[in-house]
């Protein structure tokens, strides 16, 4: 999308039977305020969070909206304190503003006291939030879970998970059975249970914590944006008020239609599955506000797997995140962020992008990642 009329936002956007062409004037006199809850979820030492702001022209302030409309955005982060551990690829360097002082394993070499690792973890806690605060955000809030904790936590989880899919396939044709769930899930899928599964997990902390904070707001969250924890937005050419207009087409903030924005980078014949921009009702679709809710999701996301239209990776979320939102017959559209995923290493000042995402951008900020670090994550 190129730059945006300031009277007036003219969207045209690829759809796959999404939004139509609209115009909406700026600056109108009772338009109700939106609130949009921005997720963040990942592991601690791959967060580049002053890079997450720090191409955004103005800041988060001036591009949620600035003047042009009511509209503010909390900040929801949720990290595992993992460092690689529960998850797979290459180990990169922790960004060159940080110390690695927040880190368990250093700690625990070093000093063997959890009062210790809890005041470092409120310092890093406290260097994140002002950090989006500073740039706009009206509040921020962020769990993060350690390395041990996030260990016990997916393994209990998981038996869970491997449960209610059993449970609810009920024996038909083609569903959860020991035999073809065992033949289905090795090699690569052996891997997305592991990394996927824990990555929707960390997604779900990271709502689940916007809608506590719900509980005991004056106000209720109209849309979500979700990135990960290695996302980086490039001068974005266009604002979150925007955006929300356009997706609601008309309709009051509070009971917008299902409507989900997606990548339209790296969808792998699917969707894009790296970041979101949603109405309520669309992000509901993708992301359990409770655990209930989310072991039930992760358990179709297993029972997909021998119905799978990618024989040779049969737990690919794009593929099921597609589903999911084709059954809830969702307004799907493809957008283009103006972004990237960008790694430390090597004590280097400046994040590089992975090889594997390199196409998976438009606005190629900086430098691919050297060849020893080609096809991971």
């Amino acid at each position: 999308m190129g730059r945006l009329a300031a009277v007036a936002i003219i969207a045209t956007l690829q759809s796959s039977g999404g939004m139509q062409q609209a115009l909406v004037p700026e600056g109108l006199g009772l338009e109700m305020p939106r609130a949009v809850a921005w997720l963040i979820s990942g592991q601690v030492s791959r967060f580049i969070y002053k890079d997450s702001v720090k191409f955004i022209d103005g800041g988060l302030r001036a591009w949620s909206g600035g003047k042009g409309g009511p509209i503010f955005v909390d900040v929801h982060i949720a990290l595992a304190n993992t460092y690689a551990t529960g998850f797979r690829g290459a180990q990169y360097e922790l960004p060159a503003y940080e110390d690695g002082a927040f880190e368990e394993t250093a700690i625990a070499a070093k000093y063997s006291n959890l009062r210790l690792l809890n005041a470092k973890m409120q310092r890093k806690v406290a260097l994140m939030k002002n950090e989006f605060k500073s740039s706009g955000a009206r509040d921020v809030y962020v769990k993060i879970v350690s390395g041990d904790q996030f260990d016990k936590a997916v393994k209990l989880l998981r038996g869970e998970i491997l449960a209610k899919a059993k449970k609810i396939s009920k024996g038909e044709p083609g569903a959860f059975d020991d035999n073809v769930f065992s033949s289905k899930v090795q090699g690569a899928s052996a891997v997305r249970l592991e990394t996927n599964g824990n990555m929707m997990y960390l997604r779900h902390l990271a709502y689940s914590s916007a809608v506590e904070a719900e509980k005991s707001l004056s106000y209720k969250y109209t849309h979500v944006l979700y990135t990960r924890e290695d996302n980086v937005f490039v001068h974005p050419p266009y604002t979150l008020l925007q955006l929300a207009r356009d997706m609601d087409n008309g309709a009051e903030p509070s009971a917008p239609p299902r409507s989900v924005l997606v990548d339209n980078h790296c969808g792998w014949t699917y969707y894009s599955d790296k970041l979101y921009f949603a109405s309520r009702q669309g992000i509901d679709i993708l992301i359990a506000r409770t655990r209930a809710k989310h072991i039930s999701q992760m358990a179709k996301w297993i029972n997909m797997a021998p119905t799978a239209l990618k024989t040779t990776d049969p737990l690919m979320t794009e593929e099921y995140f597609k589903r999911l939102l084709d059954d809830a017959h969702a307004n799907v559209t493809k957008f283009d962020f103006s972004r990237v995923e960008a790694r430390y290493l090597n004590g280097s000042s400046e994040p590089c992008i992975p090889d594997l995402y390199r196409k998976c951008t438009e606005v190629p900020m900086f430098d691919t990642c050297p060849k020893q670090f080609a096809g991971f994550r």
